[in-house]
């Protein structure tokens, strides 16, 4: 799975967000020893602060590079582009319990889920 998404991300995006990251943590490890100390704060909190960011950035980016064509669509700020590979689909389907197959808020529930997903 991660070897197919690595095909479709955008390295340069990565590789950039990587550069900033890596410049941001040189200056963070000159500077915040004496920073952190003038304001009475842990030696390492912006060094933390730092990790916690690249985390993030990367999360978000992961979860944007694997969005549906569907909530892409429409926006002005998003594009979508055909994988260079064949992506195969995956059948979905609700299971629930016999004893919720005529309650009213259950049935409503499930045509809510079925509507937002196709």
């Amino acid at each position: 799975m991660v070897a197919r998404w690595w095909l479709t991300v955008d390295r340069w995006t990565l590789g950039a967000l990587c550069l900033l990251v890596g410049c941001g943590y040189i200056m963070v490890l000159a500077a915040s020893p004496a920073v952190a100390e003038r304001i009475h704060a842990e030696r390492d909190m912006f060094i933390i602060k730092q990790l916690m960011f690249l985390a993030i950035a990367l999360g978000i980016i992961v979860a944007v590079s694997m969005l549906p064509q569907r909530l892409v669509a429409g926006r002005d700020d998003l594009q979508a582009f055909a994988p260079p590979l064949d992506v195969p689909g995956f059948t979905m389907g609700m299971c629930w319990h016999e004893r919720r197959h005529r309650d009213a808020g259950h049935r409503w529930l499930r045509e809510q889920v079925l509507a937002a997903v196709s």
